[in-house]
């Protein structure tokens, strides 16, 4: 509401916008922008997103094999010791599920 009345006033302020259209139809040029911009984004941040929770699930998929499964190192003493990633492989879940809703969003936009 408060974008509808800043446009209605700037329209009604600005000469050069009154020969273009009226705060109506600036307001609907407005909200199309947006739409657009947020299809552009979702379509560059969800493959981006998608990409990075795959890299995460594979680091993970590494560490949990490497700790489960240690094959011998003469260079590197056995340490069974250490706490496994659990958060990075949550976060990394998270990054595919986020990636795959925000790709799905701006295809879905695009396509209307």
């Amino acid at each position: 509401m408060g974008f509808d009345d800043l446009a209605r006033h700037m329209a009604a302020r600005d000469k050069r916008t009154l020969s273009t259209g009226s705060a109506d139809e600036i307001v609907v040029d407005a909200a199309k922008a947006n739409r657009r911009m947020a299809r552009s984004r979702d379509l560059i941040l969800g493959p981006l997103l998608i990409v990075g929770g795959i890299v995460g699930c594979v680091f993970v998929f590494l560490l949990y094999k490497d700790a489960l499964f240690p094959t011998p190192n003469r260079l590197r003493p056995p340490d069974t010791t250490r706490p496994l990633p659990l958060g990075l492989a949550v976060a990394a879940l998270i990054m595919l599920g986020v990636g795959a809703r925000q790709t799905i969003r701006g295809l879905r936009g695009r396509s209307s």
